[in-house]
This record gives C-alpha cells, structure tokens and sequence, in this order.
C-alpha cells in the first residue's frame, strides 16, 4: 500500500516543492574514513565475553509482569524479575535484528536509511529548561518546543526531527506525548521521534503514525524511532518495557539505549562500562525479537563519567571518547544499527566550555561510525536546557564535520600542478582559475574578519551571533506543505484524545 505522500497529485506536489524552495537538506553523513578500531581481536572478544559474563551470572531484571515469561519461554533462566541469558541464546535472538533501517518520512524526499558508514544527526533530548532570547534559564514551554522544531525542520544538516527537544512543561503531563509528536508531524516533513513515556503516549504515537501514512504502509514500514532506556546498571522497568513491545509489535524502531554514568551507574572502568552498555543493550535488542521477530532495533550507548569529587555528570571527558571507540567496534562486529548521544556539554550557556566539550565528544562516535545522534544540537547543561544559540553553532559544526569525513580529492592534481608551474616560485594563487573555481569551506557563523570590522560590527561573540540566527530563521520558517485534510486529521486527533485522557474514559 503507498502512504498517503506517494499518491498526490501534480498540482499538490508543485505547492509541496514551493513550501521547501530553499530549504537544502543534507542527505546522511556518508562516512568515507575507515572506522577505527581501538582494539585488537583478542582485546575486542574480552570485553564481549565480559558483556556475556555478566548476563550468564548476574543477569539482568525485566520488571514487567510478562516479561520475564516470556524470556523463560525462550530459554532463558528466570528467578522472579532476574533473567540470566546464555549467549547462544542472545546471539541467536538479536540475529534477527535488522542491520539497515529505513526511516520514511511524511515528504518521501526526507526518507533516510541507517546502516554501515552513514550517520544521522538529531537535536537535543528532554531539556526541561530553555536558556531564551533574553539570556534568561526558563521551565520550557509549547512555545519553546515548536520553536525548536522549528528550527530542527530548517537545520540542514538535522535529518530526524522531534523527540524531546523542549519539554513544554506549561502542558499537562498527561497530554504532553501528543504534542511531542504532532508538532513535528505538523510543523515538519522529516522523520520524527515517537514518545515513550507510558503505554498511552506510545499507542498514540503509533495511531498517529497510521494516520499519516495508514495502517497497512506502517505495519510493513519504519516510520518512527522511539528511545528506549534502560534503568542502569541492569534494570530494564515497566514502563520502558511497555513501550518497546508497544512498538516492536507495531514494527517501529525501538532504540535500546543504556546510560552510563561511570562511577555511579557502572564500575570506575572503561572496559567494565563498555561491557555493561552492551549487556543492557542487547538484552533489550534481543527482547524485541521475542516479541516481533525482525522488529527494527538500534543499539543505544550513551557514555558519560562523574567527578569523582561532587559526582556531577562529566562531558567532553576523555574516557566516553574511548567508550564509544569501543562499543562502537564491537556493534560493526555484530553488524547493528547504533546510536550515540552527540555535541553536549556541561556548560550553562554557550560559551568556550560548551564549544570544547561539545566537539571532543563527537570523536568517539564520528571515528566509531555511528548511524544516529541525538543530543546532536543545543544541549547546555548536561540536557538540562537547551540553547538557541547553540542550536544553530551546533548545526554548523555537523555540517564541518560532513567535510572532515569525505576523502581528500585527487581528481584535479594536474590542474593543481599546471597552477603552480604558472605561478611559480614566490607568486600567490589568489587570481588563478582553480582558485576561483574551487573554495575551502567557510563557516557563515565564525567571525574572521579584523579585529576594527568586528568591533564596528558591534563586538558580537559567538553566542550572540547564534541568537541572531535563530532569530532570523525563525522569522523566514516556512511549514512544508501537508494535505489540509491529513492536518485535520492529525489536530482532530490531538484534540479527541486530549478531552479522553483528561476525563480518564480512555484506551490506554
């Protein structure tokens, strides 16, 4: 069956293209370095077999009245929540997980896939803060929230919109999920985040999924990934659990993620926090397939340390870098779809801090070829808040990593070399046709010029530069073209569930 955007018309599809004139999107990152590999084959399998080891002897809980018969039905040892798993038996389930994954989005256009050397980035994840235009730390609203897709829509190197960007704590919890995912669904065409939160906020997702693109095209298709978190060290709870089979039963991406704390949440190492990352994200993987064999599943790493003196998260540390090298090497070994958490920072505003600590946190993930970032734009704060000036600086850095990740060119060296007998020794290039047909990139937010322009220019450092973009791109969005009766649909539906779940006569 074809979703509802591969069957409209001609005039509809002139108007669509309309609505995205001069919005570029980049297609995902197509990683052309090699992958590195931190470890030899003899290191790479202890750390594995230690990932084994714990789940053969300590096991791992699934704290769910079902789950833990339906792992005895598989095989696996059962004692109340406690569920230890045999490694063929994990190995056996998560050979059915698929190793490319397909995101359709609303505009077919935006459809992207994740496998391999490609990488995809999306923004931030659960702020509950916003740092404003008036540089002031506010509780994040619907305002907030829309904005942000806002701006996730226009970012041209943002492939995956929604999730948790702003948590629009001036609506009522109960009713949140249905924003988190039909604003995206309105305000955007690309692929989108679903929530997870509890089993009415995961079934909702998946109806409004099947109005957007029907029900038969999302049983046989990916149109939504959802985060799934484990409740580190070794727990995996009710409500996470019922989303994942809410989900997998519905053939919707599940994104298994751990989230390490080393020192709190894992053992002070880096090898024994690799191990568990990917003892937990398996275990979740593989649970998955118990419940719809080939059900799209990605492995989730989310890698931080604490200070060992106030037990505050730490970011742009160096030991995450290495555990993502790591984890990462070990998920190319099984040939799985992974995520990782992307440019964030501890740092309250956007300043140097922020910038340091967000770029040495891409290297682990960027040299390891994960396929999806999310926490990839804005995060100040350890996620605390998010940033619109960091928003937009971020999207620019993912767009220099684009160039960092491409092989050199060879295809104009004699050229380059008939340019240089011309000019000779002691000449300059600027004049020459390779220079002025060819260009090193050149970031629009950094400021190069001198010191006297930029002082008459108003002294602006980068976080105000930031601010001025995002206001400015607020100002120019353009929503993407959708069918006014699909945009009923979605906003009837909103409206519908919001009246049902706030007098408690609901389906969960």
């Amino acid at each position: 069956m074809d979703s509802p955007t591969s069957r409209r018309g001609g005039a509809a599809n002139r108007r669509e293209a309309l609505a995205r004139r001069g919005n570029v999107q980049r297609s995902v990152l197509q990683n052309e370095l090699p992958a590195y590999s931190i470890l030899d084959d003899e290191r790479s399998d202890r750390v594995l077999e230690l990932a084994f080891t714990i789940l053969e002897t300590v096991g791992i809980e699934f704290r769910h009245p079902e789950a833990p018969g339906r792992w005895r039905s598989v095989g696996a040892d059962v004692e109340g929540a406690r569920v230890r798993i045999k490694r063929d038996l994990l190995l056996k389930l998560i050979e059915t997980v698929p190793s490319e994954i397909t995101l359709n989005a609303r505009n077919p256009e935006r459809t992207i896939t994740l496998c391999g050397p490609r990488t995809a980035f999306s923004g931030s994840y659960g702020a509950p803060h916003v740092l404003d235009f008036d540089n002031v730390r506010k509780s994040s609203t619907l305002e907030h929230l829309q904005n942000f897709t806002k701006l996730a829509h226009q970012a041209k190197t943002i492939q995956i919109n929604g999730g948790v960007l702003a948590e629009p704590q001036d609506v009522d919890v109960r009713l949140r999920h249905l924003h988190l995912v039909g604003e995206p669904l309105l305000l955007s065409d690309k692929p989108y985040m679903g929530a997870v939160t509890s089993r009415t906020a995961a079934n909702d997702t998946v109806r409004l999924s099947q109005l957007v693109f029907g029900e038969e095209f999302v049983d046989t298709n990916t149109v939504v990934g959802s985060l799934i978190n484990c409740n580190t060290p070794l727990v995996w709870d009710e409500a996470m659990i019922n989303a994942l089979e809410i989900y997998s039963r519905a053939n919707q991406a599940v994104i298994c993620t751990p989230f390490i704390m080393g020192g709190a949440s894992s053992p002070v190492s880096t090898v024994g926090a690799c191990a568990m990352i990917i003892a937990e994200a398996l275990t979740g993987m593989a649970y998955s397939q118990i419940i719809r064999k080939g059900a799209p599943a990605i492995f989730g790493c989310v890698a931080q340390t604490i200070s060992m003196k106030s037990g505050a998260p730490l970011q742009g540390s160096p030991e995450p870098v290495l555990m993502n090298l790591i984890v990462g090497q070990i998920v190319r070994k099984l040939g799985l779809v992974w995520r990782a958490s992307g440019l964030w920072s501890t740092a309250k505003v956007p300043d140097m801090q922020a910038g340091y600590e967000s770029i040495m946190s891409t290297w682990g993930y960027m040299l390891g070829q994960a396929n999806w970032i999310i926490h990839a734009a804005g995060m100040v704060e350890g996620g605390l808040a998010i940033s619109y000036s960091k928003f937009v600086q971020d999207v620019e850095q993912i767009d220099i990593l684009y160039e960092i990740f491409k092989q050199p060119r060879f295809d104009d060296l004699d050229e380059v070399l008939e340019t240089l007998i011309k000019v000779g020794p002691g000449g300059h290039f600027l004049g020459e046709a390779h220079t002025r047909k060819n260009a090193f990139y050149i970031p629009e937010l950094s400021d190069a010029n001198s010191y006297e322009q930029w002082r008459d220019e108003g002294r602006r450092d980068a976080h105000q530069v930031g601010l001025d973009r995002a206001r400015k791109q607020l100002d120019e969005y353009q929503a993407p073209w959708i069918d006014d009766g699909l945009k009923d649909s979605i906003t009837d539906f909103m409206a519908r569930r919001s009246r049902e779940i706030l007098s408690g006569d609901f389906e969960q």
